[in-house]
């Protein structure tokens, strides 16, 4: 399976869309279980995947994060026919793959939604878990964690530091020494990897 690059969501709570969604053209459609559906409809949502799901019918599953009530049950929609992956949200490390993989007891796909700073740090780590097939970067939920501006300018650091650790190549320090150098030469460091350096100057002390 090569690596996907354009995703359809379909919310888990309408799993008549889902159908057409396949028809779309995308390489891959996600029935999102997470910000899609209500908080009281997430246990009825899961029921309607659970009834929905056949062999013929492959699908990514965005489940809920680790730590909330939800990711158990979710977690065991891996198992399901047709289940060609899960999308793990808010995954700020390797532990968090290997714990959704410990409830699937089986391979499956996972994808890892960086969406937070420490999930940028650990990046690396994360990627080298068991069954991780590609990285996807939460925007939204990351520029909220880092204070930044919802611009290209303020992600295009995160965005080639998460290319670059898929390749296997973690280039976040030598980011922050090319940015060091180029500001005592009068350039400013970009506000979103100022962040990160304070954020790794928390986590070294």
């Amino acid at each position: 399976m090569s690596s996907y690059r354009t995703f359809l969501f379909v919310p888990g709570s309408k799993p008549e869309r889902c159908d057409k969604a396949l028809r779309s053209g995308a390489d891959a459609v996600i029935i999102d279980l997470e910000d899609a559906v209500a908080l009281d409809r997430k246990d009825e949502a899961r029921r309607s995947i659970v009834e929905w799901a056949r062999a013929a019918r492959r699908v990514l599953v965005r489940i809920n994060a680790r730590g909330t009530a939800w990711f158990e049950q979710d977690a065991l929609l891996g198992k399901l026919p047709g289940v060609a992956g899960i999308v793990l949200p808010k995954a700020e490390g390797a532990d968090d793959v290997v714990a959704l993989i410990s409830l699937i007891k089986g391979k499956i796909p996972v994808f890892p939604l960086i969406e937070s700073a420490q999930g940028m740090w650990n990046a690396l780590q994360i990627a080298k878990a068991p069954f991780v097939k590609q990285l996807m970067f939460g925007t939204l939920d990351f520029v909220i964690d880092m204070s930044v501006e919802l611009d290209n300018d303020e992600l295009n650091t995160q965005r080639a530091v998460g290319e670059r650790v898929v390749t296997g190549s973690c280039i976040l320090d030598a980011l922050l020494r090319v940015f060091e150098k180029e500001r005592t030469n009068g350039t400013a460091m970009p506000k979103s990897l100022r962040a990160i350096s304070v954020y790794r100057w928390q986590l070294d002390r």
